[in-house]
């Protein structure tokens, strides 16, 4: 059986400002990123901005998904605002990350890795139109 898990490197400032891991609601994508970073090992880039309105919080997160497989990713367009990021680590040794984009607009798909890293964490202030 496959479990959440968010105790990759870095996860924990994202965890500590917010209080939670966010699913990434509504949260858009200001930077979608695909490279090859050696002969066979692939990587994938999400820079997102994402808002807690009930807690006044922004941040801008950077994450990086490496030695990326199975990549099934549609409908990239020049704005994109996620649903749902999903970050499942599977039972392997060495574990593997089965990752899902479920986009409001834009982007979706799946892929999986083999490692996941917050390389960037920023906080923004924030002030509700309210």
């Amino acid at each position: 059986m496959s479990n959440i898990d968010y105790s990759f490197k870095n996860s924990q400032r994202v965890i500590n400002y917010f209080g939670y891991w966010p699913e990434f609601c509504d949260a858009k994508i200001t930077k979608f990123k695909f490279s090859k970073t050696s002969k066979d090992i692939c990587s994938l880039f999400l820079h997102i901005c994402y808002i807690d309105s009930d807690q006044n919080k922004k941040a801008f997160i950077g994450i990086r998904f490496d030695d990326v497989t199975e990549l099934n990713i549609n409908n990239i367009f020049n704005e994109n605002v996620l649903d749902e990021l999903i970050i499942i680590k599977d039972k392997t040794n060495p574990p593997r990350y089965n990752i899902e984009i479920i986009g409001c607009y834009g982007i979706n798909g799946e892929f999986t890795c083999k490692g996941i890293e917050v390389v960037k964490f920023e906080t923004v202030f924030f002030k509700s139109a309210l």
